[in-house]
């Protein structure tokens, strides 16, 4: 289905006004592809809309295509469930959704949830979202979105392909998230396959996370997989790549694959210009939480090719922003890196950049366990003026009477730049650091 107008107007591919039932069915092994192309107004597409709750199946073996192209916004969606998705979603094929806006902001949606996802969705195939802005408004890209909790299981095989992709070529901010939980994960989310964001800003910021939940992680999230995140200004400032990104987690968080994140500026514009990389993010591990790796996270922040005053780069491998509570724990048998690459010139301009393997900025009441690899790196330029700080692990405030700091692995630092390093240890202060 082509749509060509120019007032606003929706189409569709498939329209179901309400419920697909518990014993219902929606079968596609064909090809459903939806083009809205608006001259004057906002485009709106849907592959497949459900304006209610999923209780039965959909099932997709072929292609569902929307395409949404708009002189002001622009919304694409796949899949789209209004209400709950309490039955299954299954995909081995294609559903993908694109939009494209002239003077306002965008929004596609690989595959969209709007209230909670309690069944199941199942990815063998592949799910993408892009967008594309060329004015000064914000795009937004989602592979799959739950607008409420995660309480069922979302399940990427080793097979499937779960990606979003924003860029904004003027003047205002893309962001890219692979997997989108507004709230709360209670139930599991597992990934074999490959999720994947990225955001490509010109001249304001870019924002992209691999996975974010916006709540509690109590349930699963297990990665055996790739997750990556990758936020790149070109023109511009600012630039953040989350990994993983969850609020808080007090249930587990285990990675047996990579997880990545990589934010790079490639501009020379702004003279404070800042990229952050993030592997894992979250601002407390709370009750019993833990982040299990057995794998590799990688963060890495690249500024080398701003050399105005004041540029930065910060790269955690894991970052908690506040505590990690007495019975919860971060665990390493794999490797954990982080890199800041940062710049300057030397007697001219100067940069910033830091690195950090692991980092909590409360206190640590829990148990920080190394048996693997834990490395931070600062690099720069060569003759570049960069004052870098570098730590392997490193806690902001007290390593309380119930925290420690178990290391039979290794930990390093190690920092290639110019300047005065500022570093500001950790108070240890009750707790037990073995190594």
């Amino acid at each position: 289905m082509v749509g060509n107008n120019s007032n606003a107007y929706s189409y569709y591919g498939v329209y179901i006004n309400g419920d697909i039932t518990s014993t219902g069915k929606l079968t596609n092994a064909g090809s459903i592809i939806v083009t809205a192309d608006n001259t004057s107004s906002t485009a709106y597409a849907y592959g497949v809309y459900v304006n209610n709750n999923l209780n039965g199946s959909l099932v997709n073996s072929g292609t569902i295509a929307a395409t949404a192209i708009g002189p002001t916004s622009a919304y694409a969606y796949g899949v789209y469930i209004s209400g709950d998705l309490n039955g299954s979603l299954t995909n081995s094929g294609t559903i993908s959704a694109t939009a494209v806006a002239d003077t306002s902001s965008a929004s596609a949606y690989g595959a969209y949830v709007g209230g909670s996802l309690n069944g199941t969705l199942t990815n063998s195939g592949t799910i993408a979202a892009k967008t594309n802005v060329y004015s000064s408004s914000v795009g937004y890209a989602y592979g799959v979105y739950v607008g409420s909790d995660l309480a069922g299981s979302l399940v990427n095989t080793s097979t499937g392909t779960i990606s979003a992709k924003a860029k904004n070529t003027d003047s205002y901010t893309p962001y890219a998230y692979g997997v989108y939980i507004n709230s709360n994960l209670s139930g599991s989310l597992t990934n074999a396959g490959t999720i994947s964001a990225t955001a490509t800003g010109n001249t304001d910021s870019a924002y992209a996370y691999g996975v974010y939940v916006g709540s509690d992680l109590s349930g699963a999230l297990t990665n055996t997989g790739t997750i990556s995140a990758n936020a790149t200004v070109t023109d511009s400032d600012t630039a953040y790549a989350y990994g993983v990104y969850a609020n808080t987690i007090s249930g587990t968080l285990t990675n047996k694959g990579t997880i990545s994140a990589t934010a790079t500026n490639l501009g020379d514009r702004f003279a404070t210009g800042a990229v952050s990389a993030y592997g894992i993010y979250t601002y407390d591990i709370t009750g019993t939480g833990s982040i299990v790796n057995q794998g590799t996270i990688l963060a890495t922040a690249d500024a080398t090719n701003n050399t105005k005053s004041g540029n930065s780069a910060y790269a955690y491998g894991i970052y908690n922003q506040g505590s990690v509570a007495a019975g919860a724990s971060i665990i390493n048998s794999g490797t954990i890196q982080a890199i800041a690459n940062g710049s300057g010139k030397n007697g001219t301009t100067y940069g910033y950049a830091s690195a950090y393997g692991i980092t909590v900025r409360g206190s640590l009441n829990g148990v920080i366990s190394n048996t693997g690899t834990i490395s931070a790196a600062v690099n720069t330029v060569p003759f570049g003026g960069v004052y870098g700080t570098v730590y392997g692990v490193h806690v902001s405030g007290d390593v309380s009477a119930s925290g420690s700091i178990v290391n039979t692995g290794t930990i390093s630092a190690a920092a290639n730049a110019y300047g005065t390093s500022y570093p500001y240890p950790p108070s240890w202060r009750d707790g037990e650091v073995i190594c």
